[in-house]
């Protein structure tokens, strides 16, 4: 099939699983990996190699469970609190696309997350052994705390590809890492789209 001339602008959905770095929550699990993340994508092309994109995005929610060891009241205990985290997010990137607008092209982008995840977080109760009374003694409470929403800017980077099924149907897929002091998230994303 021969390549279709080059676009001035796409749009695509994708569909993803996102998985997002929480390790300062917890002595033992360090991500979450149960959300998935859905995505409309617009594009404009400056040129056969050169691509701006704008995103929006949302997730699903994804529960997380948060183990540590605290001392509390002069006991030292392991406490669990469970997490609902649910993101939603625009993002600008730039692309640099191989290929001259072949049936089948990879790409590299770099850009701009700004993210708004909202947190549900709930304390379970902590009990701890009476070895006088021989029987575990309530020690903390169940918590509910107030429900929060973080904002986050933070850069990203990604590769991927585009193969085109027809002159201007096309499928994707990319991976798109999340950066800040450490790899905050990452997202492995499938979709489909058509040029204009």
């Amino acid at each position: 099939m021969p390549a279709a001339a080059t676009p001035r602008w796409d749009i695509a959905g994708s569909v993803g699983w996102l998985n997002v770095n929480k390790s300062e929550l917890s002595d033992s699990n360090d991500w979450y990996n149960r959300s998935a993340q859905g995505a409309l994508i617009f594009g404009w092309h400056w040129s056969t190699h050169l691509k701006t994109e704008l995103e929006v995005s949302a997730s699903t929610q994804a529960e997380f469970y948060a183990a540590r060891d605290q001392l509390i009241n002069a006991a030292r205990v392991f406490a669990v609190s469970e997490y609902h985290f649910a993101t939603k997010r625009v993002t600008a990137s730039g692309q640099y696309q191989f290929g001259e607008n072949a049936w089948f092209h990879p790409h590299v982008a770099a850009g701009i997350d700004a993210n708004r995840e909202s947190i549900r977080r709930f304390d379970r109760e902590v009990y701890v052994y009476d070895p006088a009374a021989r029987v575990p003694a309530l020690l903390q409470r169940p918590l509910r705390h107030p429900d929060v929403t973080d904002t986050h800017v933070r850069p990203f980077i990604g590769a991927g590809f585009k193969g085109y099924f027809t002159q201007r149907g096309f499928v994707r897929s990319d991976l798109r890492v999340v950066l800040g002091k450490r790899v905050e998230e990452a997202a492995v994303r499938f979709g489909i789209g058509v040029d204009f």
